[in-house]
């Protein structure tokens, strides 16, 4: 997708899925950005968007990361998009291989098709790349939740966690 496609989805999207690369900037976060077909995008880009949508999912490296802080619960830029509303967003905490954010999709989708809850779905979805990947590999993945509280969106994002995920053989209880 270019900018300018992004910026139109917008306006009428309920959910928006990017499938690209995410580039963490540790020595500025907040530089940390999306690339798109044209252009990259930005923390502060972001932060600028009006739109309300329902879920984000940011299939890239890094878009959940963020430096370890005192106030360390911004979650890059999958917090970005929490804090402008977004009711669920998927980000990732660290690389995050092809085939895994591929499987993960294909499950994530073909759950929220049949009706299924965000989080129900996510978690599903998990539990499908668990038995495929080491937990290296999948544990990245974040499902976040943009705080309800009736503020401003300025409020850290709430990490949320499968609920009913089975435990495979050798991970801890």
């Amino acid at each position: 997708a270019t900018r300018a496609a992004v910026r139109a989805a917008l306006s009428t999207a309920g959910w928006l899925h990017f499938d690209t690369h995410g580039v963490y900037d540790p020595a500025f976060p907040e530089l940390s950005r999306l690339s798109l077909a044209d252009a990259t995008v930005d923390l502060g880009e972001i932060a600028t968007w009006e739109a309300d949508l329902e879920l984000v999912n940011l299939s890239g490296c890094d878009t959940g990361r963020w430096p370890a802080t005192a106030d360390s619960g911004h979650y890059g830029l999958g917090g970005a998009f929490c804090r402008r509303g977004t009711r669920w967003v998927v980000a990732s905490r660290a690389p995050l291989q092809d085939s895994v954010a591929e499987s993960f999709n294909r499950a994530f989708y073909a759950r929220l098709g049949r009706g299924e809850p965000v989080p129900a779905a996510y978690g599903a979805a998990l539990g499908e790349v668990r038995r495929l990947a080491p937990a290296s590999h999948w544990g990245p993945l974040l499902l976040l939740e943009a705080a309800r509280d009736g503020g401003s969106g300025g409020q850290n994002p709430v990490v949320s966690t499968p609920h009913g995920m089975e435990r495979g053989e050798g991970d801890a209880p």
